[in-house]
């Protein structure tokens, strides 16, 4: 029988059956089936973490509120980097943003709690090169993982420049918004009906609470000098041009509105983009004198690869490799039939904020699909087989302190078949 809905105690924590429900739920929506035994796997990961949250109140380690509410910052951030703005989160929620701010907090010390004891268990560890070994020797030969097949890919990209006279324009039509909403026009209603921005057009522009460092450098200079409801002269930035409106300043941050005008780029810029990727992979192809990298470095307008040759970097996984799958369509595409050394042909591109352009792919790299080795997946290896180290250390230290931790599970859940015996009562 369950009291009071406790199902566990570890030293000082209780552990309740409505936090195993949760966490149940949780793995139900990443399409996890839940069994007994995965309902059991919980449980102990439940019991593991209260086991840290009682010994770090013995060791008398806490997270004071600066820490907590920088780390809650950086992931409310995160989220509305994700959903397009704060309006948007809040609509996705159904809540505010002091509700928001108030769940997340909850339990976020006690998160941040069992981050820092799993790290102080397991801190300094590395691993030799004849543990590697060891522990690659140990993998029986049809148990070896299943690498699938990688390309290394560098990209040049050329984007499109709108003229002159469709800058002019745009220029003009943001000129005439400003104007009407200094005349007494609702500077959200207009937003919504002539923001290019997709992400906050809908919200009457408003981009919520924002650092200096979250937005375009040229904008944040003239959001942060706005005062009270003051509409901005025209902002030149990275994604095209802006008039903004100041809601609300709060300490460092700002909650401004803005309308996104973008200048049109004309098919025959488009089309000169696609001549000069021609161009250059003409040269590439034809001079040994000029390596794509080098090219890439001189011409490419994508800031974040050009200085490193056009090496593209993977987001899943932070390494320059790739697994088909995990590049964009029109890359795949481009690079599908390419061998190690090729250039690709003059490609369509464009960017998240609408750019438009053409690039060329180079491969420079490529692994067939084939079960792991230490030659080509030494890194990998060693990941796992550090990852198995760990794991031994917090068992052993699991085991440690639950030789002097009082700890109990009620009897509905004595069944569940346990790593470590956390029935003991001391």
């Amino acid at each position: 029988m369950v009291i009071d809905g406790v199902i566990a105690v570890v030293g000082s924590e209780i552990l309740l059956k409505s936090d195993l429900e949760k966490n149940v739920i949780q793995y139900k929506t990443q399409g996890v089936f839940i069994t007994d035994d995965v309902r059991c796997q919980v449980l102990e990961d439940l019991l593991f973490q209260k086991l840290l949250i009682n010994q770090s109140k013995l060791d008398s380690i806490e997270i004071t509120e600066q820490q907590l509410d920088q780390e809650l910052d950086r992931r409310i951030k995160y989220f509305v980097s994700q959903i397009g703005s704060e309006r948007a989160l809040e609509e996705y929620y159904k809540k505010t943003m002091e509700e928001i701010r108030t769940e997340l907090r909850e339990n976020l010390r006690d998160q941040m709690i069992i981050q820092r004891m799993q790290g102080e268990v397991t801190e300094g560890m590395d691993i030799s090169p004849a543990e590697v070994q060891k522990y690659f020797k140990a993998i029986p030969e049809d148990s070896l993982p299943l690498i699938n097949a990688q390309v290394e890919v560098r990209q040049i990209v050329i984007l499109a420049p709108a003229n002159r006279d469709q800058v002019e324009e745009a220029r003009e039509k943001l000129k005439d918004l400003r104007k009407r909403i200094k005349n007494g026009e609702d500077f959200a209603t207009m937003a919504i009906l002539y923001s290019e921005d997709p992400g906050t057009a809908k919200q009457g522009g408003e981009l919520g609470f924002v650092g200096k460092a979250e937005v375009d450098p040229a904008f944040a200079e003239a959001a942060f000098k706005l005062k009270g409801n003051e509409v901005s002269r025209i902002v030149n930035s990275a994604f095209g041009m802006h008039i903004i409106q100041l809601i609300e300043k709060k300490g460092d941050k700002v909650n401004v509105r803005h309308i996104l005008i973008k200048p049109k780029v004309q098919g025959t810029e488009i089309l000169r983009s696609k001549e000069l990727c021609d161009s250059i992979k003409d040269v590439v192809d034809r001079y040994d004198s000029l390596r794509f990298e080098t090219a890439a470095v001189r011409h490419s307008q994508d800031e974040e690869s050009k200085n490193s040759g056009g090496l593209m970097v993977n987001p899943y996984t932070g390494s320059s490799m790739f697994e088909f799958d995990q590049l964009d369509p029109s890359i795949y595409i481009a690079i599908e039939k390419l061998d190690v050394g090729d250039v690709s042909i003059s490609t369509a591109y464009s960017t998240r904020d609408g750019k438009k352009g053409y690039a060329l792919y180079y491969v420079s790299k490529k692994i067939d699909a084939h079960h792991a080795n230490l030659e080509m997946d030494y890194q990998l290896i060693q990941e796992l087989a550090l990852q198995k180290k760990q794991e031994e250390v917090v068992t052993e230290w699991i085991e440690g302190k639950l030789k002097s931790t009082y700890s109990k599970i009620n009897a509905d859940y004595r069944n569940c078949k346990f790593d470590n015996d956390w029935e003991k009562v001391n």
